[in-house]
């Protein structure tokens, strides 16, 4: 088996390099961007009656922009927009993310939790369908088998009232929520909801690969969304941050989590296809359950355990199978014709 490695020299001396040590970093990029997601979102519910939702989403993009602002700097980068086609991209995406937030916090608060979160996070079969559609990425039996996997885990975990009968758990609704699930507008505002955050991971995508700067991707959207968001923000005078210490401890903690989710999460989408990235994120409501069931004495159900499994198992099934066909791919295109003078001697890094 010839080498693979490639020699570089470096100091007047010949050392080897290992191109390929950081390929599959997507993996923990992507496990580590849902896993601030699921922190971001125990210390939201914690937040709930004492910060409104509209300060809060202003908060997270305000507070992320700057943290990234304080990276740029730090950095030494130059953030420029190359031309009007990037700053269309940048502005199409801060109108996905105003979009998506509000979509969410309405159906969140006039849905049962689980019944929004069964249809929000709907959005990873959308993804991988709009990838294929406007991206040509893969997205073939085995995607398909995942994206269902994975979707029935987060179901098995987030119990919709349409699935399972748990009225003696709920909390008893207003009349005004009675009301609203009644109506057919919720839960099509939480499908609205799914296709703009598909859209979103789509034009991600789509600008990595027009060699957009990973800093404009990120920070732009940000502050376009953040001064979006602060005009019905100041219109309706939601200002609202207790003079609490512990509250603004918690608001602090969220915008770092926020912060670092979409951070991670957008790398990940710069890395590889959109689909696998996605299913890689649902494994936050597995982290949420996980937390809940640690810190807070929640007691789940036989079903959790199993949604446990199947959202693991769909991420650990992807996992390997991106890690094998890469190998196969590696091993087919690196090999070196036996005249280059080549050493028999394995790769040291297999």
């Amino acid at each position: 088996m010839c080498c693979t490695t490639s020699l570089t020299k470096m100091g007047g001396h010949t050392q080897a390099t290992r191109p390929h040590v950081h390929e599959h970093k997507w993996l923990p990029v992507a496990f580590s961007a849902a896993l601030f997601y699921a922190l971001m979102a125990v210390v939201t519910s914690t937040l709930s009656g004492e910060v409104s939702s509209s300060e809060l989403t202003f908060l997270r993009l305000s507070g992320s922009a700057m943290l990234m602002a304080i990276v740029v700097i730090h950095k030494g980068s130059r953030l420029r927009i190359k031309d009007r086609s990037e700053l269309g991209f940048h502005l199409v995406n801060s109108l996905f993310t105003v979009s998506t937030t509000y979509c969410q916090v309405y159906a969140f608060t006039h849905m049962a939790p689980a019944d929004a979160s069964a249809i929000v996070y709907g959005y990873v079969a959308l993804t991988g369908v709009m990838a294929r559609i406007f991206l040509k990425e893969p997205f073939g039996v085995f995607e398909m088998v995942m994206v269902v996997l994975t979707f029935l885990g987060v179901l098995l975990i987030a119990r919709p009232s349409f699935m399972f009968n748990d009225s003696s758990d709920e909390v008893p609704p207003t009349t005004a929520t009675e009301v609203s699930r009644a109506s057919y507008v919720p839960p099509l505002v939480a499908f609205l909801s799914a296709v703009i955050s598909a859209a979103k991971a789509v034009t991600v995508r789509a600008m990595s690969r027009q060699d957009t700067e990973l800093m404009n991707i990120i920070i732009y959207p940000m502050i376009f969304s953040a001064v979006i968001i602060a005009i019905p923000t100041t219109v309706f005078q939601e200002w609202s941050i207790p003079s609490c210490t512990w509250v603004r401890i918690r608001v602090l903690l969220f915008v770092l989590f926020a912060f670092a989710a979409n951070f991670l999460a957008i790398y990940a989408f710069t890395l590889q296809n959109a689909v696998y990235v996605s299913l890689i994120l649902l494994n936050d409501s597995v982290l949420v359950l996980l937390i809940t069931v640690i810190f807070f004495g929640y007691r789940p159900k036989w079903t959790s355990a199993v949604g446990i499994v199947l959202v693991i198992g769909a991420a650990v099934a992807i996992a390997v199978s991106k890690i094998l066909a890469y190998r196969k791919s590696r091993k087919n295109t690196n090999e070196v014709p036996e005249d280059t003078g080549c050493s028999n001697e394995s790769d040291p890094i297999e």
